[in-house]
This record gives structure tokens, C-alpha cells and sequence, in this order.
């Protein structure tokens, strides 16, 4: 995971480019997950690493797709609650009836609920949805990742320290 220079979450990145960028003075590491020893060198294993520069993040959004719309939902289908299992995407407004491929449109929906739904509306089904669907934000897709409740748990508790290259051989 990468954070900026204020520890707000940037986004993931490869392992590669991590290394890459802290080998080039870029960014540092935050968090790790352990030591990695060659016959050159030794270093930790960026897990968390903060750029050292302020990013630009204005604008920037989240793609709309199936894995998105279940993050930003929660796994957790939007109209009877069961978290997990068999889910898929709904769509609120059938495309029969003109419902469009939109964040406003797309909902987490388990197998069950979403048969007995069939190619209605919810109104038309007697179903309700427990909120309404929105665009999700970058913040709210990263806080439901892994790597993005390590993120919150490590800025709620203070627990991090500073990641540097250990040797050169």
C-alpha cells in the first residue's frame, strides 16, 4: 500500500515498484513484512510505504467493476444483509428497462435475492434497499482491503516505525 506524505492511502502498488521507489529516495518504508537477505542484500519487505513527496490525488476515480461495487458494499447483499457467500451484482434498474451499468445502478446482491428479484424493480419485487447506492471514493474502497485496515490500524494506534535498507554487501 502506498500513502502520501500526509499518510492518507494513495493506493496499491506492485512489490517491484515499492522497492523501486525507495530505492530511489521516493518514498520510505512504513511498515514491513520482514527482512529480505540476497547474496548482495538485505532490506525489508515494504508492506506500507509513505511517498516523501505531496501527490496530487484531485480527480482521480474509482473504476466501476464487479470487485469495486462488492467492496464498496461490504460483501454484504444490499437488500436482506447476508454478508459472504454466493453474491452477485444487481442491477437496481433492470437493463430490459433501460437501467444503465452505473455506481447509482449496481448493487452487491446475494444469489437468493437476487432470483426472487428477477427483472423487476425493488418497489416492484416488495424489496427494499438497505441504502442507496453511490459512486465509491478511493478512501472507501482501500478501508475494506487488507492492507487498508492496516493502514487505519496503524494511524489509530501510532504502531509504525521508519523502514531502512539494513546493509549492502
Amino acid at each position: 500500500m502506498v500513502i502520501g506524505n500526509d499518510y492518507m492511502p494513495l493506493g496499491e502498488t506492485t512489490l517491484s515498484r515499492a522497492l523501486a521507489l525507495v530505492r530511489n529516495g521516493r518514498a520510505e518504508v512504513i511498515l514491513d513484512h520482514g527482512v529480505y537477505r540476497s547474496m548482495i542484500l538485505i532490506f525489508r519487505l515494504p508492506k506500507i510505504i509513505r511517498m516523501l513527496l505531496p501527490i496530487s490525488f484531485s480527480g482521480h476515480k474509482v473504476s466501476l467493476s464487479s470487485k469495486n461495487v462488492f467492496l464498496r458494499d461490504k460483501h454484504t447483499c444490499q437488500y436482506c444483509g447476508v454478508v459472504g457467500g454466493r453474491l452477485t451484482i444487481d442491477h437496481v434498474i433492470p437493463k430490459s428497462r433501460g437501467g444503465k451499468d452505473t455506481w447509482e445502478n449496481w448493487v452487491t446482491c446475494c444469489f437468493a435475492d437476487n432470483q426472487r428479484k428477477n427483472n423487476r424493480t425493488p418497489a416492484e419485487a416488495n424489496m427494499r434497499l438497505r441504502r442507496q447506492p453511490q459512486e465509491a471514493s478511493l478512501r472507501q474502497i482501500l478501508m475494506v482491503t487488507v492492507r487498508g485496515r492496516e493502514w487505519f490500524e496503524m494511524m489509530q494506534n501510532g504502531t509504525f516505525s521508519i523502514g531502512e535498507e539494513i546493509s549492502a554487501a
